[in-house]
């Protein structure tokens, strides 16, 4: 569907829907990785609803909260999606295409004006979703914002055709691969969701379709460095990567294999998109750092909330024009998160004497063990370099006499064993960083809906003892 028909749809769309839908109303919409998706959500943007993104892999209490919260009365979904739990709302199917001839048909003109910058355009949940969702309102203008800084810290002019190599769950798959190229006149193709079955394939047709841009997440970029192609790919491909930093021996070994330029950005749903886009290294090649502050503002603070000057760690706090004004009917959380009109990130980052910043791992990501705090970010970030290592979650599980009780689970394409790790460990770290407990799995760790591993999910298999090592065949 080219960008014509597309609009056309569209205009189509949000004219059927216009008498049943208020301005301000919030709207559910179910993923779906179809064009009727994305002409819905943008034809209830249109008539100024605001769209509760709900992910399908969701269960009853999530979404039964979700639109609770929202007090939303109408859902758009699939027609096998079954997942509303006793909450009371309409369930529609997605609206039909009109049939017309997209090159003579003219555009419907519609009776309410266009959304101001302050009309909510999505609710979206933050990362770590449970059965009591914290959710965002984000407006038009902000969004528009946070693409502007994007534009102003990187060049997206040669950008013609990205691709999605994701199920569309959230405002980060939808705003990354869908929105920020429609900013700039660019296409979408959709591909099969990556796994390990997949990825030797999907990898090749990116660069056989003529893709130049692609949105990748460190167990992505762990995969593909094993996917052989027939011959170098000769077009440039720009990357973005995030969930998780990749780190630069990582993005390294990416861009020799392949014609690829990649950078790590960093941002939160509270904050609309990503708001950090990476930087190269001084000689040229990739880096882990997320970047410099480019339309934005951002510090440090210490553990007792006195700013870091100049290098050093600490906290990262962000505030712009993207950032929404705290979770919806949730004071508390706002509270916890907002501070002045900054957002406490949670995530413990780093700055150099350039004024560039790295992520260094979550705050509250931690493990006290006689008497020393590990975070569980370096184990997980040393760990990814083992042989035969995809992916890697450290939580910490019992209190034990010692202290607290460092776990890990580790995602594996061969057979490794738990000793082999633990040599691993004891040799690259030292014997004070061995856990202790070490699972091996042959399936993909559980991930949110923005891509981040859950390690609550992981925790409770630990505490029930249902988190076992599973052997590859």
């Amino acid at each position: 569907m080219d960008w014509r028909a597309f609009e056309q749809h569209i205009a189509h769309v949000a004219a059927m829907l216009e008498p049943e839908i208020e301005f301000g109303q919030p709207v559910g919409v179910v993923c779906a990785d179809s064009a009727a998706f994305h002409v819905l959500v943008n034809a209830l943007w249109r008539l100024g609803a605001g769209v509760v993104l709900i992910d399908r892999n969701w269960g009853p209490a999530i979404v039964s909260d979700l639109i609770r919260l929202v007090d939303c009365h109408r859902i758009y979904a699939p027609n096998t999606w079954q997942a509303l739990g006793d909450a009371q709302a309409q369930i529609l199917p997605f609206p039909h295409f009109p049939h017309f001839d997209t090159a003579r048909c003219n555009f419907p003109k519609l009776k309410r004006p266009l959304p101001r910058h302050d009309t909510t355009a999505l609710y979206a949940t933050t990362s770590g979703t449970t059965d009591n969702p914290k959710c965002v309102a984000v407006t038009h203008g902000r969004i528009r914002s946070a693409y502007r800084v994007c534009l102003d810290a990187r060049d997206l002019t040669q950008v013609s055709r990205a691709a999605c190599l994701f199920e569309i769950n959230s405002l980060g798959i939808l705003g990354v691969c869908f929105l920020l190229p429609r900013e700039i006149g660019a296409e979408t193709k959709v591909y099969r969701s990556f796994s390990l079955s997949t990825i030797s394939d999907t990898w090749g047709r990116v660069f056989e379709d003529g893709i130049d841009f692609v949105y990748l997440v460190p167990a992505l970029v762990r995969l593909v460095r094993s996917v052989r192609l027939p011959t170098r790919p000769s077009r440039r491909v720009l990357a973005f990567c995030s969930a998780a930093p990749v780190t630069e021996g990582e993005l390294r070994t990416l861009e020799a294999r392949f014609e690829i330029e990649a950078y790590n950005i960093y941002g939160l749903t509270e904050l609309s998109f990503a708001v950090f886009f990476g930087e190269r290294s001084s000689n040229g090649g990739p880096s882990d750092s997320i970047g410099r502050a480019i339309g934005i503002e951002a510090r440090l603070i210490d553990a007792v909330g006195a700013d870091v000057k100049g290098p050093g760690r600490g906290e990262l706090l962000i505030r712009g024009p993207m950032l929404s004004d705290g979770y919806l009917h949730n004071a508390d959380a706002t509270r916890r998160c907002w501070d002045a009109g900054w957002l406490r990130s949670g995530d413990l980052a780093e700055r150099d004497e350039a004024e560039r910043y790295f992520i260094r791992g979550r705050l509250k990501d931690v493990v006290l063990r006689g008497g020393y705090t590990y975070y569980l970010g370096e184990l997980e970030h040393y760990l990814r370099r083992a042989p035969g290592v995809i992916d890697v979650c450290a939580f910490r599980g019992r209190d034990l006499p010692s202290g607290d009780e460092l776990c890990v689970v580790a995602q594996v394409d061969r057979s490794v064993a738990s000793a082999d790790l633990f040599a691993w460990i004891e040799a690259n770290m030292g014997r004070t960083k061995l856990p202790n407990s070490l699972c091996i799995w042959k399936r993909a760790l559980p991930r949110n809906s923005n891509g981040k591993i859950q390690r609550s999910v992981l925790v409770d298999l630990h505490l029930s003892g249902q988190l076992v090592s599973e052997s590859l065949e």
